[in-house]
C-alpha cells in the first residue's frame, strides 16, 4: 500500500511490481479509521507513507496488528519507535530483490471504488488490464499529443485517473511530468507559465477555474494544446464558457471508471462535441442496454451503458457476489450510468443509476456517510444523496431524523460527519432535518422523492 503522493509515487509503485507484489494506493487525506479499514480488507503487508501522514499511517498499522518495521516514510521526519526512513530501504540499490516474472492475469493494483452502490471495495486490476488501457489511451491521441509533450501531476495518483492516465501512460510514451503536490491555482498557473506545459488532466473543478477566475488572464498559457477532462461530468455550457477564453485549446472529454482501468471512452482531437464523452476507444464493445428488459437498444436510445474489453476488471477483491452482480454473463461490465449513443458514434451519459456521489471526481458512496451517521446518539434515520453543484459537480447532502427530545443541530451533525471521514465525503450540501426518510415497501430509501424535494429547494452559486 502507498499513501505517498509525491514523484517518489514511480519509484515505489514499479518497485513493488518488480518484485511481485501488488498495490493497494490510498487517499493520503483519509482518517485513522478509513486507512485501518484499507490496510485490513486489502491484507496490506506494508505501507509506504509521507512525513505528514506518518502519524495516521503510525495508528492504523497498530489498529491493523501490521508491524512498524513494515512502514515505510519519505521525508525528513520518521517517527520513532518501529518506522523505517524510505532512504534506508533503498540504501542497496535494490541489489536482494530478485525482479518478479508476471503473468497477464496476476494482480497489479487494488484501488478502491464504491462500484455502483455500498461501500468502498478493493478493485483487483491485473497487468494486463492497466497495459491493455494505458495503449486504449495513447491510440486516441493524435498530433496534439506527443512524445516531446509534456504534462503535469496536478490529479493525485492514488486516483485511477491520475495514477495510469498520467503517471504511467506518461512515462510509456517518454513524456515529462511535473508534480504537483496539491492544487493551488496561481502555483499551477505560473507552472504552466514558466514550463511551457503543452497538455493538462484535468477535473471540472478546475476547467470551471481556468473559464472564470480573473487570475488566469494575467498568466500566458499559450504552450497548452489539449487539455483532457474525466472523473465527473463536463458539461456543453462549462465547454462553451471556457472556449470563450481559450478558444484554442482542445478541449476533451472522456469517460471511465476504476472498473475500467479506468478508460473506455474519449474525444478524438479532430471530433470534438461539447457535452459528449465521445467514441468508444479501441478493443472495447459497448451496448445501451434497457435496465428492465436487459434487451440492446438502438441508437438515440437511453439505456444502461454496459462495457467489455481487456481493460475490465479481475473482479472486487474478496466479494464474488458484488463481482457477479458487476460483471454480468458474457463479460459485460454494467457501469450503473445511463446513456445513449448518436448516429455519428458519440456517447451521451444522460442519467445515473448508481448511488455513487461525485464530488471534484471523488466517489463518494451514500451508504457509508449514512453509516457513520447513525452511530451518532441522536440520529434516528437518514438517507445521503448528492446535490448538484457547479464547481463540485455533486455535494454529500444528509437528510436526517432526530431522535425524540434531541438537542443536536444540522452544524453539530456535519462536524460530527467531519470528525469520521476524510474532506471529500464531509456534508458540504448540508444538514435538513425531516420527520421521516421515504423509502419502499422494501426498506429502500427512496433517493429519487429526495433529489425531486431538493431540487425545488434554493441552491446557493458556485465558488471559484
Amino acid at each position: 500500500m502507498t499513501l505517498t503522493c509525491t514523484t517518489t509515487t514511480q519509484a515505489i509503485f514499479l518497485g513493488i511490481l518488480l518484485a511481485g507484489g501488488i498495490v493497494s494506493p490510498a487517499n493520503p487525506t483519509y482518517t485513522v479509521a478509513e486507512l485501518t479499514h484499507q490496510v485490513k480488507d486489502s491484507t496490506a503487508k506494508f505501507v509506504f507513507t509521507i512525513s505528514p501522514m506518518a502519524p495516521n499511517a503510525v495508528s492504523a498499522c497498530q489498529t491493523a496488528k501490521l508491524p512498524l518495521d513494515h512502514l515505510f516514510v519519505v521525508g525528513d521526519s520518521v517517527p520513532a519507535g518501529g518506522p523505517i526512513a524510505f532512504q534506508t530501504l533503498i540504501a542497496n540499490g535494490g541489489q536482494d530483490v530478485n525482479p518478479s516474472s508476471h503473468q497477464p492475469d496476476d494482480i497489479a493494483c487494488i484501488p478502491y471504488s464504491s462500484g455502483t452502490t455500498g461501500l468502498p471495495k478493493g478493485v483487483m486490476l491485473t497487468h494486463y488490464n492497466i497495459v491493455s488501457n494505458i495503449i486504449q489511451v495513447k491510440t486516441v491521441n493524435g498530433d496534439d499529443i506527443t512524445p516531446s509533450s509534456s504534462f503535469i501531476g496536478v490529479l493525485p495518483f492514488f486516483h485511477i485517473y491520475g495514477l495510469v492516465v498520467v503517471l504511467l501512460t506518461g512515462l510509456y510514451r517518454g513524456n515529462t511530468t511535473t508534480v504537483m503536490p496539491k492544487f493551488e491555482l496561481e502555483l499551477f498557473l505560473k507552472t504552466i507559465q514558466n514550463l511551457k506545459i503543452t497538455t493538462l488532466h484535468l477535473v471540472p473543478p478546475i476547467i470551471l477555474a481556468l473559464a472564470k477566475h480573473p487570475l488566469v488572464l494575467k498568466y500566458d498559457l499559450s504552450s497548452v494544446k489539449t487539455i483532457m477532462s474525466g472523473a465527473a461530468p463536463l458539461g456543453a455550457e462549462l465547454c462553451k464558457e471556457f472556449n470563450k477564453r481559450l478558444s484554442r485549446v482542445a478541449l476533451r472529454q472522456g469517460y471511465g471508471m476504476t472498473e475500467l482501468s479506468p478508460v473506455s471512452h474519449f474525444q478524438r482531437h479532430d471530433d470534438i462535441v461539447y457535452g459528449s464523452i465521445g467514441p468508444l476507444l479501441c478493443n472495447q464493445e459497448s451496448m445501451i442496454v434497457d435496465p428492465d428488459t436487459l434487451q440492446s437498444l438502438p441508437a438515440g436510445k437511453v439505456g444502461e451503458l454496459w462495457i467489455r474489453g481487456p481493460n475490465i476488471m479481475k473482479g472486487y477483491w474478496k466479494r464474488p457476489e458484488a463481482t457477479a452482480a458487476m460483471i454480468v454473463e458474457g463479460g459485460w461490465l454494467r457501469t450503473g450510468d445511463m446513456a445513449m449513443i448518436t448516429e455519428d458514434g458519440h456517447f451521451w451519459i444522460v442519467d445515473r443509476l448508481k448511488e455513487l456521489i461525485k464530488y471534484k471526481g471523488f466517489q463518494v458512496a451514500p451508504a457509508e456517510l449514512e453509516e457513520v451517521l447513525l452511530t451518532h446518539p441522536e440520529v434516528a434515520d437518514c438517507a445521503v444523496l448528492g446535490v448538484p453543484d457547479q464547481g463540485a459537480g455533486e455535494l454529500p447532502k444528509a437528510y436526517v431524523v432526530l431522535k425524540p427530545n434531541a438537542s443536536t443541530g444540522p452544524d453539530d451533525i456535519k462536524k460530527y460527519v467531519a470528525s469520521k471521514l476524510a474532506p471529500h465525503k464531509h456534508l458540504r450540501g448540508g444538514v435538513r432535518l425531516v420527520d421521516t426518510i421515504p423509502k419502499s415497501a422494501s426498506g429502500k430509501i427512496l433517493r429519487r422523492v429526495l433529489k425531486e424535494e431538493d431540487a425545488k429547494l434554493p441552491r446557493p452559486a458556485a465558488k471559484l
